[in-house]
């Protein structure tokens, strides 16, 4: 998945296992919609145990990403505090896009995208 996620994205991605929280994929410069405060930031996916029969649902961007408009990411996708991560990282969870057989990183990633973008012209 990182390779796929390092040449769909061109940047680099790594991943890790954290014996509290499982493992990771950290992408270190994923790019974020003009409206954001940042041309782009690093993310933190948790992968489920399970993957891939079940797809990621908690995400990581810096606590300092923000739309210029004032929204957090995390504004947009609360983890409800159940989620553990770094500090100065705020935490989101996507728990509405079904998972389908095949699905990979790169799709819940562009789900992502794709509602960040969404959310930076409505608002």
């Amino acid at each position: 998945e990182c390779a796929v996620l390092t040449a769909e994205y061109r940047i680099d991605a790594e991943y890790g296992l954290d014996p509290d929280c499982g493992f990771w994929v950290r992408l270190a410069d994923w790019p974020l919609p003009a409206a954001m405060n940042r041309r782009s930031c690093p993310v933190i996916v948790m992968v489920p145990p399970d993957f891939p029969a079940s797809g990621p649902e908690t995400f990581f961007f810096p606590a300092d990403i923000a739309a210029n408009a004032g929204w957090k990411v995390s504004d947009l996708f609360p983890s409800a505090g159940e989620a553990v991560g770094p500090e100065n990282w705020q935490a989101c969870r996507i728990r509405s896009v079904p998972w389908r057989e095949h699905d990979d990183l790169p799709r819940i990633l562009a789900v992502l995208s794709i509602a960040i973008e969404a959310a930076c012209r409505v608002a």
